[in-house]
């Protein structure tokens, strides 16, 4: 065996291990949000999330005065979805491992948009539809992956620009008669 053909071993051998560890933490961490009950959760916290619209939307209209305890509710909600994001938009990448191919040398792709441009982009379409848009609508229309596009469409969200709709079939849309961040 030459040079060459041994240190190509020695790579396979690595990345053998790095795969082997990375299965079984990955297996550990589905089997611990298993048993933790995070499947069966999720609805009740959909239910929750549903009933407290309601509920906000009903003192809204009728001015009783929640609001402090609807803001540190909001707050709560945003440092676990703050927490999640990060582990889904991973998990997201790690999901398309298997159908990822080496680029073709020719044609070279375009430089990505800046950060900035790429949630302006996203702003546009939603502050211009006819209707909420969907996160694959989103997706076609940008040209961006689905991790990209949530991670814009969240710090829009943080900024108080954009508002997520729907249990089942989840679509964003653009809050209206807000000042601009900062203003």
């Amino acid at each position: 065996m030459t040079l060459q053909e041994t240190s190509k071993q020695a790579v396979v051998d690595n990345v053998r291990k790095t795969l082997a560890t990375a299965l079984q933490v990955l297996d550990h961490f589905e089997q611990s949000l298993l048993k933790a009950g995070f499947v069966e959760g999720s609805q009740a916290y959909r239910s929750l999330a549903e009933t407290l619209l309601g509920q906000r939307l009903w003192a809204t209209s009728r001015s009783v005065q929640l609001d402090e305890e609807f803001t540190r509710i909001a707050k709560s909600a945003r440092s676990i979805y703050e927490l999640l994001l990060p582990y889904s938009e991973t998990m997201l990448k790690l999901a398309a491992i298997a159908s990822l191919q080496p680029a073709k040398a020719e044609p070279q792709a375009p430089p990505p948009p800046a950060p900035g441009a790429a949630a302006d982009r996203v702003l546009q379409l939603l502050s211009q539809a006819q209707r909420p848009m969907s996160l694959t609508a989103l997706c076609a229309a940008t040209g961006l992956a689905k991790s990209e596009v949530l991670s814009r469409i969240a710090k829009l969200e943080q900024d108080g620009r954009v508002a997520r709709r729907g249990n089942t079939r989840v679509v964003y849309t653009v809050i209206r008669n807000q000042p601009p961040s900062g203003q």
